[in-house]
């Protein structure tokens, strides 16, 4: 043997003999993860998973965007350390107040009913073309039906102005 050989061979004998029975078993440990990372890389589906994950990370930092999602991590750790359980139930209770004011009969029948009236008067106003100029505006408004439902609006507007 030569003398670089035995210089390896005596450095690992040292290393060794120096190894105490805590340090083999944490090597032993870290080796026995390390092929088990392994045999989980091997597997095709997460091995194209890495892969896309690397290619998108990869296109966030080419875009400028990756440090945006990382900000945007930041904002939502602070909103969550910032967010004491009083601010969480009430949270919690004003959505469950929204849910049960929307979730009653009238207001399924006016949301089915407006979608139908608005079906039919999309078909309607198709139907029938525009003649367009001022004249044919001016009869518009003249009708008795235009003038119902500007009243009807006007109406509606009213009422919301008044609520507190």
């Amino acid at each position: 043997m030569n003398d670089s050989t035995n210089a390896v061979s005596d450095a690992l004998g040292a290393a060794a003999n120096a190894m105490t029975d805590s340090m083999v078993e944490r090597l032993a440990t870290t080796l026995s993860n390390s092929m088990e990372l392994a045999d989980r890389l091997n597997d095709p589906d997460t091995r194209d998973a890495v892969d896309a994950l690397l290619a998108g990370i990869t296109q966030l930092h080419r875009t400028g965007d990756l440090q945006a999602a990382f900000e945007l991590l930041h904002v939502l750790g602070a909103v969550r350390s910032a967010a004491t359980d009083s601010m969480v139930e009430r949270g919690a209770t004003l959505f469950e107040h929204l849910l049960s004011n929307m979730a009653n009969e009238e207001v399924a029948d006016l949301a089915h009913e407006t979608k139908e009236a608005m079906r039919e008067a999309r078909a309607e106003s198709a139907a029938a073309p525009s003649r367009g100029g001022l004249m044919a505006t001016v009869a518009l408004l003249s009708a008795p039906e235009t003038q119902e439902a500007l009243r009807f609006l006007v109406g509606i507007t009213n009422r919301l102005k008044a609520q507190p």
